[in-house]
């Protein structure tokens, strides 16, 4: 019993530990188009925050918080985010594919029955698109079944 608590105990403070809000290398590319070198503060429990700001620390030490307005974009650890509008807001989308159509998804915030929940949706585009086409659900589905 007592090596049952010891190992449950190590594996939630490991758990924990490597959970927490850290910085990993990562980019950003400012308004003027130049990809700035630096780290991303990340946080796994708080994906949302993706969607909404960068916490960027550039090569100096200088750290900022920038919203999608400011920025062109960013990323860190194989994931890309750009900036554009959602719904008239400035946003990150998150790039899930790139080539000739992209493939793009984003999060919000969506209020139900007096609880706030969190929603994805996919977006598809040309590389030259400056508006995105809305995936739909139901296609989606209907579309995998015939895979």
């Amino acid at each position: 019993m007592k090596k049952l608590v010891l190992t449950s105990s190590l594996f939630l403070c490991f758990s924990i530990a490597f959970s927490q809000i850290t910085f990993v290398k990562g980019y950003m590319i400012n308004m003027a188009g130049d990809t700035l070198k630096g780290e991303v503060k990340m946080n796994p429990k708080k994906e949302f925050d993706n969607y909404n700001k960068v916490y960027f620390k550039d090569a100096s030490g200088v750290q900022k918080n920038y919203k999608p307005d400011k920025v062109k974009g960013y990323g860190f650890d194989g994931k890309h985010f750009i900036a554009s509008k959602f719904e008239g807001e400035p946003t990150f989308y998150k790039v899930l594919s790139r080539g000739h159509i992209m493939l793009y998804e984003v999060m919000f915030e969506m209020q139900q029955m007096n609880e706030i929940s969190v929603k994805n949706e996919y977006y598809l585009a040309k590389k030259t698109d400056t508006e995105y086409s809305k995936l739909k659900e139901k296609s989606l589905r209907s579309n995998w079944k015939n895979i």
